[in-house]
């Protein structure tokens, strides 16, 4: 079992998995990261940190809010087929 094996799983089966298979106290009220550390420590699973950049992730996602606020100011003001296409691809390729 590997970081992204644990990742796959939801939050009640990586409870169970914690209460069975490892002597964690206090599995019920962590959020699923820091349950997959403390499972991955306690298993002697290498885990790396780096594999979910959090600040790249807000980019993105204000970048998606500001082309679909474009998408909605062209489809009221203008219906500019090209315009609307190139935004649209925009949205898509983030």
């Amino acid at each position: 079992m590997d970081v992204k094996e644990l990742r796959r799983m939801t939050l009640p089966k990586l409870r169970d998995l914690a209460k069975q298979e490892t002597d964690l106290q206090g599995v019920g009220g962590m959020h699923k990261e820091d349950l997959i550390k403390a499972i991955a420590k306690a298993k002697g699973i290498a885990y790396d940190t780096s594999t979910k950049d959090a600040n790249a992730i807000h980019s993105i996602k204000h970048d998606i809010r500001e082309l679909k606020k474009q998408k909605g100011e062209i489809l009221t003001s203008s219906r500019d087929p090209k315009k609307l296409k190139r935004v649209k691809r925009r949205i898509k390729l983030c």
